[in-house]
């Protein structure tokens, strides 16, 4: 993420998922993901805000949980993506 471009701009819609308790302190999760993309320095539209990317990117996140003094944490997140529209 530190190396992506500052003016870009992505939300990711999650979806499907699916946590397994693995201990009082470690649990593990997977997620389906959508994510959208659009360039910050575009123009917006005052009403609907900036236009997205036409590249939807479908992707998976396996997590690995901690609970930690602050509360849960993502311990590693392994990420991937399977799908894309052009």
């Amino acid at each position: 993420y530190r190396a992506r471009p500052a003016e870009r701009i992505t939300r990711h819609l999650c979806t499907n998922i699916l946590i397994h308790v693995e201990s009082a302190k470690s649990a593990r999760g997977s997620t389906y993901v959508i994510l959208y993309s659009a360039d910050a320095t575009g123009a917006s539209d005052k009403r609907f805000g900036l236009t997205s990317e036409p590249r939807k990117l479908l992707g998976e996140f396996d997590d690995r949980f901690a609970l930690t003094e602050d509360g849960w944490r993502i311990a590693e997140r392994r990420a991937r993506f399977v799908m894309h529209t052009t």
